[in-house]
């Protein structure tokens, strides 16, 4: 009986069967480690749970806040104003969150939820320190050293509620203030 040499088609059919089965086992240790693999956590995002302005400086001379709480879309949420005279001891303003919404900075050039000024309403030499406390921690302050009224406007502070980083205590805030 004549036997006929077919062993070439027998050697790729063998190495089909090989490739099959690697490639099942490579696909099977891929969805076995996704399934093992723990979710990586993003960071959670911080919240604002209230926030306080608190003014001092120069004992004597007047001045007017103003602050601003955005909505997500970039409009006030609540604008307000207030007048005093600087005291021995600071002023504080609480700052109402009611309703407030962050926009998470989808929107990348509306990234300040709130925004405070002071400024002198009369001309006078000395400072006038505002200071922006967050979930009872001192973040942010300026000082308007300038004599003329309206000249430290320039210098608003600006707090967005997504930046982690903006809920880190200010050291230089509260070394500054006496009250801190």
């Amino acid at each position: 009986m004549a036997r006929s040499d077919d062993s070439g088609g027998g050697y790729l059919g063998c190495l089909f069967i090989c490739g099959v089965i690697a490639l099942i086992g490579f696909l099977g240790q891929v969805f076995d480690d996704k399934a093992n693999k723990p979710e990586s956590k993003q960071p959670e995002r911080p919240k604002l749970e209230e926030a306080t302005v608190y003014v001092t400086g120069d004992d004597g001379e007047a001045y007017k806040l103003s602050y601003v709480v955005e909505t997500p879309d970039g409009k006030a949420l609540r604008r307000e104003q207030a007048t005093g005279v600087i005291e021995p001891e600071p002023e504080s303003y609480s700052i109402d969150l009611k309703g407030f919404r962050t926009d998470h900075n989808e929107n990348a050039l509306m990234k300040t939820d709130i925004e405070i000024a002071a400024y002198k309403t009369q001309r006078w030499e000395g400072d006038l320190t505002t200071v922006l406390e967050v979930n009872g921690k001192v973040v942010d302050c300026m000082t308007d050293d300038s004599v003329h009224p309206g000249e430290g406007a320039a210098y608003p502070i600006s707090f967005d509620a997504d930046d982690p980083e903006q809920y880190e205590g200010d050291i230089g805030c509260r070394l500054e203030l006496r009250f801190f």
